[in-house]
């Protein structure tokens, strides 16, 4: 076998369990590319029992494996089951991905798993991954700018080994949207539903302010989430109205569709890494109205020319600069176009972005990377899981907890 060509790799993305994420979906369209240019490459899943507030399997033309784990295996068990299938099957590549529980493994894996963790979030959990492990990883990806700057400030002995590749996706060759020319504006959101990062009560408060303001409007909300019920109880009375509707989780290509049957797509986050909603509602023509995060917003969005960029918290200038475009309709179709237009013509394309993890694959193969060897290094929260406990059996584990009233690290075994 010529291990210095790529076609003689897997590359195996890892997953939980199948979340709203768009990390999620960032694997299952990289496997796809991958597959369309003849490389192997799955999705792999390992923790498939896991129970998560925000389902959404992955697209049935994706190829998956399932890690033959079970909940009730303890995480040294689990630890070499994961090592087993990477060095059985390798050569190979590894992306971890947010997989914080399994990739503390990398340290003692071998030259023949070559290794590239993504940073997909300017938030303290990715910057810990790569700090904890970054130095046993062959390249470190960031998937903004400004998470690669941030990476080598913190740590610049990873410097050489860093890079940044935005995401990419698939973009029309024309804009998809439609304008009804109804003079309703047309509001939609897509992700999971969390007052945590997403901030997803902002909704509720823009949509009240603009019925209580009398503005034709509607938004439509795409997602699920621990904070659905509460959100829900915040826009109980724009429900009748027909004002707000809560979708629910959807498959990719539906969700594609209704990008192009709505005028604004808006995003209240504290925090992102590069935001993939937003990119395919821009591929389809949706203006981004969005908060001034630091990450992945500053380097695709110009304030009043391909989206409103809007301070965080600020429901109020949300609700000002939504008014401002449901009056000026000639302004929101330019900012459509030009949305659409930096999609078309940017580096934000997925045949962009799988041309340059494929250059890095071959580039990782051709050097001489020595990792360091060393234990399981798992996450702070984890190593209890690993003490002795961890070698309990499964239903002992679970009373020894619920007798310390520990609050649970791992939804899957609570």
């Amino acid at each position: 076998m010529d291990l210095t060509r790529l076609d003689n790799y897997t590359v195996w993305l890892a997953a939980t369990s199948g979340r709203i994420s768009g990390v999620d979906l960032f694997s299952a369209n990289l496997v796809r590319e991958l597959n369309a240019r003849g490389y192997r490459a799955a999705i792999l899943v390992t923790q498939p029992q896991e129970r998560t507030p925000d389902p959404l399997p992955f697209p049935q033309n994706v190829p998956r494996v399932n890690l033959p784990v079970t909940l009730q295996m303890n995480w040294q068990r689990r630890w070499r089951v994961l090592r087993e299938f990477l060095e059985q099957g390798a050569p190979c590549f590894y992306l971890p991905n947010y997989d914080w529980r399994y990739s503390g493994i990398s340290p003692t894996l071998s030259a023949r798993v070559k290794i590239i963790g993504i940073a997909h979030s300017d938030d303290a959990q990715h910057y810990e991954h790569v700090a904890r492990l970054g130095a046993y990883w062959n390249h470190i990806v960031a998937v903004s700018c400004a998470i690669a700057s941030e990476i080598k400030t913190r740590h610049p002995q990873f410097r050489a080994r860093v890079s940044s590749i935005p995401y990419g996706v698939a973009v029309p060759t024309t804009p998809a949207r439609k304008n009804r020319g109804d003079g309703e504006l047309r509001l939609v959101y897509a992700g999971r539903l969390t007052q945590t990062q997403k901030r997803v009560f902002d909704l509720a408060h823009i949509a009240n302010a603009l019925y209580a303001q009398d503005i034709p409007f509607s938004l439509t909300v795409i997602g699920d989430g621990a904070d659905r019920a509460r959100l829900a109880e915040l826009c109980a009375p724009l429900f009748a109205s027909g004002h707000v509707k809560l979708r629910g989780s959807l498959p990719n290509e539906v969700v594609l569709r209704e990008y192009a049957r709505h005028d604004v797509f808006i995003l209240t986050s504290e925090y992102e890494g590069l935001s993939r909603a937003m990119l395919e509602a821009m591929a389809r023509g949706c203006v981004p109205v969005v908060t001034n995060v630091r990450s992945g917003v500053p380097e695709i969005l110009r304030d009043g020319e391909n989206g409103l960029v809007i301070p965080l918290g600020d429901t109020q200038t949300f609700v000002n600069r939504l008014m401002w475009l449901q009056r000026d309709r000639a302004q929101l179709e330019q900012m459509s176009r030009a949305a659409y237009q930096t999609l078309a013509e940017g580096e934000y394309r997925i045949e962009a972005m799988t041309a340059r993890y494929v250059e890095l694959f071959e580039k990782t193969i051709a050097e001489n990377f020595a990792r360091p060897r060393g234990n399981i290094t798992p996450l702070d929260a984890q190593r209890i899981e690993t003490s002795w406990i961890g070698h309990l059996p499964f239903r002992v584990r679970h009373l020894v907890r619920r007798l310390r009233g520990r609050k649970f690290f791992f939804q899957g075994e609570a």
